[in-house]
């Protein structure tokens, strides 16, 4: 539901008119004026004069990437877990200035997996980057797939 909202809020943006079907008198069409590309947090959405619409989400690769550059610290209060999402890991830790952007693109990822996490013992900086405690052994990943 919240992506439909978003996207249907990208394509009002575009200039866009977006008739719902059932609409009486009116087509289930898109009417595009120009083409543009129109992006709103992890969402890009193109339109062309052809009436088509391409929607395009980051890769899985794209967000372990983003996940790992947003995982540097200096000490241990700049990390923050944001949660245990499929496929990314039970412990995903990181800045916590990058905490809601990273969160956002992890849970708008499309995924048909859950895991089973152990607690977080707690969160700490090791090396410059930030990590989960479980027990005494820092843990990247401790997931069952």
């Amino acid at each position: 539901m919240k992506e439909a909202l978003t996207i249907g809020l990208l394509l009002l943006l575009a200039g866009c008119t977006v008739v719902s079907p059932g609409t009486a008198g009116a087509s289930p069409d898109i009417n595009v004026n120009v083409r543009t590309n129109v992006t709103a947090g992890n969402t890009s959405v193109n339109v062309n004069n052809a009436n088509t619409v391409e929607v395009n989400t980051p890769s899985e690769r794209d967000i372990r990437i983003k996940i790992a550059a947003a995982s540097v610290c200096t000490r241990d209060s700049d990390c923050v877990d944001v949660g245990a999402v499929c496929p990314f890991g039970c412990n995903i830790v990181v800045n916590k200035a990058d905490a809601d952007r990273i969160k956002a693109l992890v849970y708008a990822y499309p995924s048909g997996c859950t895991y089973s996490c152990a607690r977080v013992d707690r969160l700490q900086c090791i090396s410059g980057t930030c990590r989960a405690v479980v027990g005494e052994t820092p843990s990247d990943d401790n997931a069952t797939q």
